[in-house]
């Protein structure tokens, strides 16, 4: 007997996993939530290691694909609310197709999204980079800036001030990592609609494992990230759905 589908969660991913959400901790996680229904959408072009830094696509041209997941979704399941929840790009992706009008802000979490830009120096850019790691600051600098999307995530690019014309949605949910400085702090309540969360860190650990195999030092790093917080917010989600049905 197939289980009933009261919820839909659309994981959209980091644009550094490169499909690892497919086996992703967060995923197994919520799909034991009963009435939840987990769909992840593999948006990146290529597979394995290091696949992003081939791309060359565009935030629009990731979205046009995140979209067939989401529109795939409403059919699949139709009348059943979906929740989208976007990790890093992931979230850019997530605000660029609510702005088109797909969905409503407030079904939109957004987890270490980079709301209002990157730098070149985070990933090793600086001259400080160059003099630690002056591989890494040689391969930042021929494969990372030669993405178009990671471009577009440069702090004052063209298409972040399109997007944050209208400013950051003020009715979505947000997770940030206590080094996070780029996510909008509207209330502390982490359970309420417009909130900022901050967990030790944004990432989701353990990926192509489950809650079961982890240790007692791994449960504890799993509960410091996002992924309680992500929870908590469906599980909310999910009671107002079904006591609206009742």
């Amino acid at each position: 007997m197939t289980s009933p589908v009261f919820l839909v969660v659309l994981l959209i991913q980091g644009w550094s996993e490169s499909g690892a959400w497919l086996n992703a901790l967060i995923r197994t996680v919520l799909e034991n939530i009963f009435g939840v229904k987990v769909v992840v959408a593999d948006y990146l072009d290529g597979k394995g290691k290091l696949a992003q830094f081939k791309s060359h696509l565009t935030v629009e041209q990731y979205a046009d694909t995140v979209l067939r997941y989401y529109l795939q979704a409403q059919f699949d399941y139709p009348r059943v609310p979906i929740m989208v929840v976007g990790h890093s790009l992931g979230g850019v992706i997530a605000r660029r197709l609510c702005a088109e009008g797909y969905f409503p802000s407030r079904e939109m979490v957004l987890v270490g999204t980079p709301n209002l830009g990157i730098t070149y120096k985070s990933i090793g850019g600086s001259m400080l980079g160059l003099l630690i790691c002056p591989l890494l600051w040689v391969l930042s600098s021929k494969y990372v800036c030669n993405v178009p999307a990671f471009r577009q995530l440069l702090r004052g690019s063209k298409f972040l001030k399109e997007l944050n014309k209208d400013g950051i949605p003020q009715d979505a949910y947000y997770i940030s990592g206590k080094n996070d400085t780029t996510v909008p702090s509207w209330s502390s309540d982490p359970h309420g609609i417009g909130s900022s969360v901050e967990c030790n860190h944004h990432l989701f650990p353990f990926n192509g494992r489950d809650v079961e195999s982890l240790s007692e030092d791994e449960l504890d790093e799993a509960d410091k990230s996002a992924i309680p917080t992500v929870v908590s917010i469906v599980e909310k989600k999910l009671a107002e759905i079904k006591t609206a049905s009742n």
